[in-house]
């Protein structure tokens, strides 16, 4: 009998390792992605629209490479979402609009600050 339970609680440690693994992995390309997009804002803000478009363009590739591991762990609509503000910030930098730049950098921040907090365990989720 105790080998039972004794399985039941490596599959359990199993399972809440996996869950701090994820919140861990998806806080890692937050993290990445927003440096891009203050780095876009910054140039933006400094007049610099080559910078703020190449700082866009590769927040919205490292999006776009993590979409194998994207779409294992979060609903379509949320990444559709990031992948679109993520664009509509690499537009409005390729525009050389340093307004918009700001705008959609805020959007796109705020966007990815939500996917970690929507993925966090909490103990309103538990009980």
């Amino acid at each position: 009998m105790m080998i039972k339970e004794f399985l039941a609680a490596a599959l359990l440690a199993a399972l809440f390792i996996g869950a701090v693994a994820n919140i861990r992995a998806l806080d890692s390309l937050r993290v990445s992605i927003v440096l891009m997009i203050d780095e876009a804002e910054h140039a933006a803000g400094a007049d610099d629209p080559d910078a703020a478009a190449r700082a866009a363009e590769d927040a919205a590739r490292l999006w776009e490479n993590s979409d194998a591991y994207t779409h294992i762990v979060l609903r379509h609509s949320v990444i559709e979402d990031v992948s679109d503000k993520l664009g509509e910030l690499a537009k409005a930098a390729y525009a050389g609009n340093s307004g918009e730049v700001i705008g959609a950098a805020k959007n796109a921040r705020s966007r990815m600050e939500s996917v970690v907090e929507i993925e966090r365990v909490k103990m309103g989720s538990i009980f």
